[in-house]
């Protein structure tokens, strides 16, 4: 006769040991568990309280903006914060984000190809009229860098994001000069091809005929 069978008390010990055991480890997980909503739900709060602000401050910003005083628009004045605090104090918010697409316009027209650059490249949008025009802008300064490679890759998502728009014209249209810059005369002429036969009312119409024919001596 084993020991449980002499003591069968020791038995009912046991349970309430392992029940004792897995109560703990009950109440700890339940304790995470509530402790992670309470931190999620603070968490939240925070966001929208910081999107709210940055929200606020985006209106003087832009109004600074669209009135051309770009050291304001970028520093903010004595009550509002310019885009450049802002994207650095609401770092995770919408307005944050559409502020580095204000700031790297800023900054290239003031010719501060590499500031603009970081900035265009931090700014993530889905947008069909900013999405394209952010990696048309991209790729424009990759060209004046004379990075052409990476300007073909920008050019060409931004005319196949939205085709059959006359924005997408444009964008073939620098594609193909990127193309011609590298020698690449024969894609050059096929992209200048698809504007005379698709865009025949296209403003870039003219010219891409033009620059097509040029090119096609390249190809004798």
């Amino acid at each position: 006769m084993d020991f449980a069978t002499q003591f069968p008390e020791t038995k009912v010990l046991q349970k309430a040991y392992q029940l004792r055991k897995k109560s703990k480890w009950f109440y700890f997980i339940s304790g995470l568990l509530i402790t992670g909503t309470i931190a999620w739900f603070f968490f939240k709060n925070h966001q929208e309280k910081q999107a709210k602000k940055a929200e606020n401050a985006m209106y003087q910003a832009v109004y600074y903006f669209e009135q051309n005083d770009w050291k304001k628009a970028l520093h903010g004045d004595d009550i509002y914060s310019g885009f450049l605090a802002i994207v650095q104090q609401f770092s995770h918010t919408k307005a944050a984000n559409l502020a580095h697409f204000y700031i790297g316009n800023i900054y290239l027209y003031q010719q501060e190809q590499e500031k603009a650059l970081t900035h265009f490249l931090q700014f993530k949008t889905k947008d069909p009229l900013l999405h394209p025009r952010t990696l048309s802008l991209i790729a424009d300064i990759y060209c004046d860098q004379k990075k052409y490679k990476k300007a073909i890759i920008h050019y060409q998502k931004a005319a196949d994001l939205y085709p059959n728009t006359d924005l997408n014209v444009m964008y073939l249209f620098k594609l193909a000069l990127a193309y011609e810059a590298t020698q690449q005369y024969t894609v050059a002429v096929q992209t200048l091809k698809k504007i005379t036969q698709k865009y025949p009312k296209s403003i870039y119409y003219a010219e891409a005929k033009k620059h097509k024919y040029r090119l096609k001596t390249y190809l004798k």
